[in-house]
């Protein structure tokens, strides 16, 4: 018996064009996020596409007298190929390269982040320039283990399933300086990979976070996932199984060091959900046969607790609030510091849902196998907030462009500016607070900054694979390629893989 899908009331054609339409119209809809100071990518963990091509058709071959268990190994390498896009992302304006300067027509106002000092006629350099330009790449590798498990002697239609990645992460925003003048390209590399200290006698403290200094990397296990699975249809040209699943987040969180920091799973998010899983054979000849699979995860990822960059917003000023994270700010008594340096804080982080399906059609010719698919990748947007209160009203504020710095390291009067404390290099006093338009309350806060925002990836994939049917024990070989579109709020990469498993 085959199964006539149509008969069966479906209309696979309407069914496969809705979700591709969908998913490309929720990813062409959204508008483009800029200025922000923290993205959380979908897990390398997460990937149907991979796990499902050869390995689908081995667990489910007859077992016969086997033990009913499945093993594969997967060695994958993926790259990112938006790395622009994520530039803007991460960039201003919707620009990856953009103006960091004085003078009229600025996209980051330069005097907000590096003040120069000359003595006693201190100031602002005038005309200070350059043009920065970020293009954000990810490179990802590792291997995926997966069992699978036959619970048949316990229950007809029942099995285990567990997947365990290892994830090496490496990230790079490529951060360029051009055309430097005023001030020198050393001086801003010196800002932003934290080891400029003003340029009066270490007038300011070292940005400490949010930093950009080449790339940054970590390996770990990217989460641990485990399903309970019942197989409540199973005939001969068609099955369907459901399952409970849950994620143990073995992987790492964010700690707000480095802007574009790399992350091994999900972020540290425990989570539970469901899947579904449903096969089909279309066409029968011989030893030849055409398969439908179609599969989905849900998950719903609980809340726990990050430390991010947040970003500011809506001070009336001459400037605007692009990358405020690496203004400068002080407070009465205090030092000068990069704004991130009091602004990465630990922050609730509320993910909520996460969805990954596949739709894929295998040619099989005896233990030869040839797979297509679509893979849907869907993702909540994230909601952020502060873990503990904000400083009290008035405690901390911007330092103005016009301050002065004495040779010493003082800071004195100038317009709009904090002033120092005679005698206590880089020491602010209050006499600024008078000007609200610059203190740092909790209402220039811009937590929405170092949110995600919902994600939605279109990946297409491809398998060759061969399992030894003949063999006592099941051998499978099997590679596959896959490309991944997505907007700038997730990581457009492609990828290649190389299996190997059996079953026991």
């Amino acid at each position: 018996m085959k199964l006539n899908v149509k008969e069966k009331g479906y209309s696979m054609n309407k069914l496969l064009k809705g979700l591709l339409v969908t998913a490309l119209f929720a990813v062409g809809a959204r508008a483009a996020d800029t200025n922000k100071t923290f993205l959380m990518p979908r897990s390398h963990g997460v990937n149907m596409a991979m796990e499902y091509t050869t390995w689908n058709e081995l667990v489910n071959m007859d077992k016969e007298d086997r033990f009913g268990a499945n093993f594969q190994v997967i060695g994958f390498y993926q790259g990112s190929t938006d790395d622009n896009d994520r530039g803007k992302y991460f960039g201003v304006n919707d620009k990856n390269d953009f103006s960091f300067k004085q003078a009229t027509g600025y996209d980051v106002y330069s005097p907000w982040v590096i003040h120069h000092a000359n003595g006693a006629n201190a100031g602002v350099v005038a005309g200070d320039t350059a043009n920065l330009k970020i293009d954000a790449d990810q490179d990802a590798y590792g291997a995926k283990i997966f069992y699978y498990q036959d619970l048949e002697k316990i229950l007809k239609g029942l099995y285990l399933k567990a997947n365990l990645p290892i994830v090496h992460v490496q990230n790079d925003l490529n951060l360029k300086v051009s055309d430097p003048s005023g001030i020198t390209s050393t001086n801003v590399f010196d800002y932003f990979k934290g080891s400029f200290t003003g340029l009066a006698n270490g007038a300011q403290e070292k940005l400490a976070y949010s930093k950009i200094d080449g790339s940054q990397s970590t390996t770990s296990v990217a989460d641990i996932d485990i399903a309970l699975g019942y197989k409540f249809l199973d005939k001969e040209n068609y099955h369907m199984s459901v399952n409970l699943g849950f994620t143990i987040p073995t992987g790492t969180k964010a700690d707000g060091v480095y802007l574009w920091e790399p992350i091994v799973g999900n972020g540290k998010h425990w989570a539970l959900g469901a899947g579904l899983d449903f096969g089909a054979t279309l066409w029968d000849k011989d030893d030849q046969n055409i398969k439908l699979a179609i599969a989905l995860n849900y998950r719903y990822l609980f809340s726990a607790t990050e430390k991010r960059t947040i970003g500011l917003k809506g001070f009336t000023t001459s400037t605007n609030s692009n990358w405020a994270q690496y203004f400068l700010m002080g407070k009465t008594g205090g030092k000068v510091t990069p704004a991130a340096n009091l602004l990465t804080r630990n922050v609730k982080v509320e993910t909520g849902s996460q969805l990954d399906g596949i739709v894929e059609f295998a040619y099989n010719n005896g233990g030869f196998s040839i797979e297509l698919g679509y893979n849907l990748f869907w993702k909540d947007s994230e909601s952020v907030s502060l873990k503990d209160a904000w400083y009290a009203d008035g405690t901390y504020g911007l330092i103005h462009e016009g301050y002065t710095v004495l040779a010493d390291g003082n800071i004195v009067d100038g317009d709009k500016a904090w002033v120092g404390t005679a005698g206590t290099p880089g020491a602010v006093a209050a006499t600024a607070l008078a000007n609200g338009a610059y203190q740092v309350n909790a209402d220039k806060l811009n937590v929405d900054a170092a949110a995600s925002e919902s994600q939605v990836t279109n990946k297409i994939y491809g398998g060759l694979g061969y399992i030894f049917k003949e063999w006592e024990y099941p051998l499978l070989l099997g590679v596959g390629a896959q490309y991944e579109f997505a907007s700038r709020d997730a990581v457009q990469n492609w990828g290649l893989w190389g299996k190997i498993g059996i079953g026991f």
